[in-house]
């Protein structure tokens, strides 16, 4: 058996080696789920939709990034999940989430209040008149657990929906909105609301109005999609908010690019052109305008289609006059740089709608076919085209909306008549599911991942587009909660003013840059630093950080200071590996009758100089092989098993590395004979039920 000498050994050998790697490391690409053939042609087409999107929009952008608030969506105090908020359950799952979102590195959180909630006719006429008092309790508490997190209130306001998945509210509503037969009623009530919300969350950002033709739809007020009668309803919301005497309220109003009549909402909330006769898309209209000038315009970005033919769905559709809802976005984002006004994005996601389909189709369709993991590439890259136009055009926040994809996907799977759990595919489009089923599914899956703080691939690609730097394992790049002394890589922009390796003895500072970690007690320590450069920095989580949602802060003396936010465990198991095919950084130790041999190394340089394996001879049965895996993230855990191939092997020491900040040792052994002519066999290492990276190693 290796001895603790021995081991201290390797360390002094290897410990250049297994640096060189770790400034080696690159982020890794998230795996592409096969896309069925049912909806081939529509992710090719959407993937064409998206290329253009941020083609045109680097075009615009010189590359310089503008303090946006990037932010997430707080879907479990949405207005539309009914009573079922009021249940004390309710409130503990909202603030499990505003914590998740913050960990994303999210800046605010919208909420969505939308018309009728806490408008007291609407909870009368329900027979459920305490409500009111209720709901204004539920939705104080809501904001102030989110500036508990040191977040900005966003609050969004539309109607609420009465129909489809996202509807829980029902006949009640419905028989609320048929109630209502005079538009001037629906203008007074909005308004009375709007201040009502407003005193009760105190929000840093309120969107009074969000899509003028769904809520024409959805309250039946034919008036409210209009230009004329979104204008004048606006009014009365505007001043009612205002009204409330909020201190730095900003308040604004908006509508979704593929309107026909944009531009005539967009003058309109931005007071350009006002009584003007300017082209309507039915011909020569006077321009209205917003008498109270608004803070900042919003927009809601879906659909990025570029040939859609109808913008009207039937049973009267009428072509539209501009069909490029790109092209749309980037008229009212000049729109607003017209009028000086800010223009923020409080929803936006990549609706998996073809041309064809745009209008055509049951929007709970759309719902449900969000949920496949074969759509998580096409959404990561939407999210940058986002992130692209948002620093182009200085906007002061952006809202994606499918929060649930941040955490979970469905993998999709069809066939005949099958059902969830057997099967995941809608009816008619491979499956027999429904799509309430398919939403269902995608929600549950969700709220398990929001409340284990699990991140789909999608969650981690905001996380890293939004944040300053992103924060992974050093071993090979994963993302997950770090483990105080673990090794970890930051990889962002300006991060150092030069490039520099430290020797040991380790410092907390490095040519000028220091790394701080401010922990969930509010506690700060120095990290020490091992590397950094303009783009990485790798440094070591401090002893003693505390478990859950830390702040590191890099400074350098080049670009001031930057901040992101890591999520801190007990274990983060990861092992290094020597070159990019994910040779496992070890030794060998071969013990002959008892007695241990010199150690051997796992790799060799070919005539290039690149790391190869150099395979391990199991020698004669009179011969024992022993492994000394290098790694870290792995010290504090109670349990340390690994695998060889598919087999289980003795774990024999796993704890610190003598003399090395941050390196893990795990000494495993003996190798099982059967494995002798197998060639390149996987190596994992499982720390308190944690998994580590996969590494390999050569056995001849």
């Amino acid at each position: 058996m290796m001895s603790r000498s021995q081991a201290r050994s390797f360390a002094k050998a290897s410990c250049f080696l297994i640096i060189v790697s770790i400034l080696a490391a690159t982020p890794c690409s998230a795996q592409t789920a096969t896309v069925p053939s049912v909806y081939q042609d529509l992710y090719t087409q959407l993937n064409g939709d998206v290329t253009d999107f941020q083609g045109k929009v680097t075009q615009l952008w010189n590359g310089s990034r503008y303090p946006v608030k990037f932010s997430g969506q707080l879907t479990s105090a949405n207005s539309n999940n009914g009573p079922g908020l009021l249940q004390p359950s309710s409130f503990t799952l909202t603030q499990t989430e505003i914590a998740y979102l913050k960990s994303l590195g999210v800046k605010a959180i919208s909420v969505e209040v939308s018309f009728p909630m806490l408008y007291q006719p609407f909870f009368d006429s329900i027979g459920q008149s305490q409500y009111q008092s209720q709901f204004a309790a539920f939705y104080a508490n809501v904001a102030a657990a989110i500036r508990a997190q040191g977040l900005q209130v966003i609050v969004e306001s539309q109607s609420m929906i009465p129909t489809g998945l996202q509807s829980v509210w029902g006949s009640g509503l419905q028989k609320f909105y048929s109630g209502v037969t005079a538009f001037q009623d629906y203008e007074n009530a909005r308004a009375l609301t709007a201040g009502t919300v407003a005193s009760t969350m105190r929000p840093d950002y309120f969107v009074l109005q969000e899509e003028p033709d769904t809520e024409a739809h959805q309250s039946g007020q034919a008036e409210a999609g209009t230009v004329a009668g979104s204008t004048t309803m606006l009014n009365g919301s505007v001043a009612a908010a205002r009204n409330a005497g909020v201190p730095g309220m900003q308040v604004g109003a908006g509508f979704g690019s593929w309107l026909q009549s944009f531009q005539l909402f967009a003058n309109s909330f931005t007071q350009q052109q006002c009584g003007q006769t300017v082209r309507g898309p039915g011909g020569p209209v006077s321009q209205p305008c917003v008498s109270a000038s608004l803070d900042f315009l919003d927009l809601h970005l879906y659909p990025i289609t570029e040939h859609t033919t109808y913008c009207t769905p039937p049973p009267s559709p009428q072509p539209c006059a501009s069909p490029n809802f790109l092209a749309n976005a980037l008229a009212i984002v000049s729109t607003a740089n017209a009028g000086k006004k800010p223009i923020a994005i409080s929803q936006t996601w990549l609706r998996k709608t073809s041309d064809s389909e745009w209008l055509q189709i049951s929007g709970d369709i759309d719902e449900a076919r969000e949920a496949y993991s074969f759509w998580a590439p096409l959404d990561a890259a939407f999210l940058q085209a986002v992130y692209s136009l948002a620093n182009y055009a200085h906007m002061p926040f952006v809202v994606p909306f499918n929060t649930q994809n941040f955490a979970a996907y469905l993998t999709w799977s069809g066939g005949g008549t099958c059902t969830i759990p057997a099967c995941t595919a809608i009816q008619g489009e491979g499956g027999g599911n429904t799509p309430a089923q398919v939403f269902s599914a995608v929600q549950s899956a969700a709220l398990n991942a929001i409340q284990t703080s699990a991140y789909s691939s999608v969650g981690n690609s905001y996380r890293n587009l939004i944040q300053p730097f992103s924060v992974s394992l050093a071993t090979a790049n994963q993302v997950e909660p770090f483990a105080p002394e673990a090794i970890v890589s930051a990889y962002g922009t300006n991060l150092a003013a030069v490039t520099a390796t430290a020797t040991p003895p380790l410092s907390t500072s490095l040519a000028g840059t220091t790394v701080t970690v401010m922990d969930s007690a509010g506690v700060s320590r120095a990290a020490f630093v091992f590397y950094v450069s303009s783009s990485q920095v790798n440094y070591e989580i401090p002893q003693d950080t505390a478990a859950g949602l830390a702040t590191v802060t890099i400074a350098s003396q080049s670009s001031g200071s930057q901040s992101a936010v890591i999520p801190i465990g007990v274990v983060s198991p990861g092992v290094f590996q020597l070159n990019a095919a994910g040779l496992v950084a070890a030794w060998v130790l071969p013990v002959i009758s008892g007695v241990s041999q010199p150690l051997l190394p796992v790799y060799q340089l070919d005539a290039s100089n690149n790391v190869v394996p150099l395979p391990v001879n199991l020698g004669p049965p009179t011969e024992q092989i022993y492994l000394e895996l290098y790694g870290t993230g792995i010290r504090n855990a109670k349990s340390v098993t690994v695998t060889v191939g598919t087999m289980n092997v003795p774990v024999l020491f796993a704890g610190p590395a003598p003399g090395y900040s941050g390196l893990d040792q795990v000494n495993v052994g003996p190798l099982p004979r059967t494995l002798a002519g197998q060639g390149s066999v996987n190596i994992v290492v499982t720390a308190d039920d944690q998994v580590s990276n996969t590494v390999n190693l050569t056995i001849q």
